[in-house]
């Protein structure tokens, strides 16, 4: 999976940002690898690899919980429907 994502307040600094997703998807088996991190527009993109038991709806559900509070946007798998 891959999303991008913006700091959570928007105020938090973008490393603190990733620094925390990284944190929060070590405690549920979710390895992250930072892709970019655009400092100007204060966005960056990661991929996530998910243990084979995790559906992307739960990864969705996850990542806007308060455990990670992210703002994010989806970039792959895309539903082109």
């Amino acid at each position: 999976m891959i999303i991008d994502y913006r700091p959570s307040p928007p105020h938090t600094d973008l490393d603190a940002t990733f620094k925390a997703l990284d944190r929060a998807a070590e405690k549920v088996d979710i390895a992250v690898e930072g892709a970019f991190a655009n400092q100007e527009e204060r966005r960056g993109r990661a991929y996530l690899a998910l243990p084979p038991s995790t559906s992307l709806d739960e990864l969705l559900t996850w990542l806007v919980s308060p455990a990670v509070n992210l703002q994010f946007k989806l970039v792959h798998p895309v539903d082109e429907e």
